[in-house]
């Protein structure tokens, strides 16, 4: 077995406590607890990690055999082993590259948009000269023969 999976609920182990020593138990205390065993016992062999819990007087501890442990266990063990000045660096590299993808973004936006316009301007051209009045023009009349005479003659009478 690579790894084992503790549960700990902080009613379980504070209900049989009187009333007075019940606030000195909290979940960092026993979290602190199953930690430390885990390296004593593992002989530093052994990655402890709390795992997300639903409930905040419960948590589960997952202990892994060294060399068994998930990526993102490890990924978030190094991170806390980092100064906080490397921390604060990386955090800047990263609004950094996210500033420079937001510009690249709205370059290519606006790139597409003059794109956009040319190929609109070029259509326009083509469609008889460059001025927007132009424009559907040429359409086809849509009346019947009896409608068009009908037209005719209010005309003629006019």
């Amino acid at each position: 077995q690579n790894e084992i999976k503790i549960p700990i609920s902080l009613a379980t182990y504070v209900k049989h406590l009187p009333q007075e020593e019940k606030g000195r138990v909290t979940m960092e205390v026993l979290r602190y607890i199953v930690f430390e065993q885990a390296e004593e016992i593992g002989e530093d062999m052994w990655i402890a990690h709390r795992e997300p819990s639903e409930f905040f007087d419960e948590m589960i501890i997952m202990v892994y055999k060294d060399g068994h442990a998930p990526a993102h266990v490890l990924e978030e063990l190094n991170r806390a082993d980092l100064p906080e000045e490397v921390i604060r660096e990386q955090a800047m590299e990263k609004v950094k590259r996210e500033k420079e993808a937001a510009r690249l973004q709205e370059k290519e936006r606006k790139l597409e948009e003059f794109k956009m316009k040319q190929a609109l301007q070029r259509s326009i051209m083509s469609t008889g000269g460059g001025d927007t009045s132009q424009l559907n023009k040429n359409k086809r009349d849509r009346r019947t023969i009896a409608e068009i005479q009908d037209d005719f003659k209010r005309a003629k009478h006019n």
